[in-house]
């Protein structure tokens, strides 16, 4: 069975999330497009992958299928931080920041427990 590459995942996903802090900060742009298709992510990407991804090598187990939610409400959080922010309700922006910091927090831990998980059925 192929080894899923859980620490590249967390990486893209650290490096997503501080590029929607540098968003709200004002140094980055964002568009919806590009923000709230959880499909088309890195982390998306590799979750969706046909034979090598998340869900296609270990999408039996409950933590990835999990981790797909999360990852799916971290990006409905995401369209409203920055729905809010293109209408400048900064103070909502940031409140749906927070959210999305949460369901990033429950997709970083699933990821290092899914990464526990297989790697003892792998060895």
């Amino acid at each position: 069975m192929p080894i899923v590459d859980f620490v590249a995942a967390k990486l893209q996903h650290t490096l997503w999330k501080m590029k929607l802090r540098r968003y709200l900060d004002g140094e980055e742009t964002l568009t919806l497009a590009q923000a709230t298709d959880h499909h088309a992510c890195e982390v998306g990407r590799w979750l969706d992958a046909p034979t090598t991804g998340g869900l296609a090598v270990w999408g039996h187990l409950t933590e990835m299928r999990e981790l797909d939610a999360a990852h799916k409400a971290l990006h409905a959080a995401v369209k409203q931080v920055i729905e809010c922010h293109d209408a400048r309700r900064t103070a909502e922006a940031e409140a749906h920041f927070a959210e999305a910091e949460e369901h990033s927090q429950r997709v970083v831990a699933l990821l290092d427990l899914l990464q526990t998980v297989t790697s003892k059925r792998v060895a």
